[in-house]
């Protein structure tokens, strides 16, 4: 593993920087996916792919962050399981969900997530950032906003909160999913575990309708859907 340094030294200005970077306001209905995930991780990559469909097809109703596992030494320094790269692309990827407009969290942000795997560059590269903006169609004015943000002393901001959620939520597996804030699912080692609910595509999608339900009082259009699926799919009885 190695140090991204050159970073905020003591707590305080850490502190001073993360809160001065921002964070993207969870629209009031929608709810919270949270990944929690290293950019370079292959459990990750097979997370992102996985939920893919579920996203784009519950993406009314729903809304991804990213959170990074990384450790932050007393001086500042962010270690990531990866190396350096990871780090650079973990701040990437905050940037870019930072700097997406809500309503285009799946086809900008996601999109950028799975580009990401799937472009062959290395995570952190500026061909990396340009290619997969094209790819999902940012405007101008997010493109610039990214650039600065991973320029700039925002982007350290995001990885020191997402560093501080990381460890206050007591997460150390990518790829790990929760649900509202509840862990629903770890995708370890290639394998699924600790998943109350179960793992299938299925049963992603029943708990992030049911949490809407919970949330709002109301089914959603594509949660209907959903139930109907899971109802043709149970065995009749004479």
């Amino acid at each position: 593993m190695a140090a991204l340094t050159g970073l905020a030294v003591d707590q305080p200005k850490r502190d001073a920087v993360a809160a001065s970077a921002g964070m993207v306001a969870l629209p009031k209905e929608k709810v919270l996916l949270e990944l929690f995930v290293m950019s370079k991780c292959p459990d990750a990559s097979y997370c992102e792919h996985y939920l893919q469909e579920t996203v784009e097809k519950l993406s009314d109703i729903v809304h991804v962050r990213t959170e990074y596992i990384m450790q932050v030494d007393n001086k500042g320094g962010i270690t990531c399981k990866h190396g350096d790269e990871e780090c650079a692309g973990n701040l990437v990827q905050l940037c870019v969900g930072r700097h997406t407009p809500p309503d285009h969290n799946f086809d900008w942000f996601y999109r950028f997530l799975t580009c990401s795997w799937d472009s062959g560059l290395p995570v952190s590269s500026p061909e990396l950032v340009t290619t997969c903006l094209d790819k999902v169609g940012a405007s101008d004015a997010a493109r610039t906003a990214v650039q600065r943000c991973i320029a700039g002393p925002q982007g350290r901001g995001l990885l020191y909160a997402s560093a501080a959620v990381v460890a206050r939520r007591g997460v150390v597996h990518s790829c790990t999913v929760a649900v509202d804030k509840r862990q629903r699912c770890v995708r370890d080692g290639g394998e699924w575990y600790d998943c109350p609910g179960g793992s299938d595509v299925a049963d992603f999608e029943r708990s992030i309708c049911d949490a809407y339900k919970k949330r709002t009082g109301k089914d959603a259009d594509a949660c209907g859907e959903q139930r109907r699926e899971g109802e043709e799919k149970q065995p009749r009885t004479a």
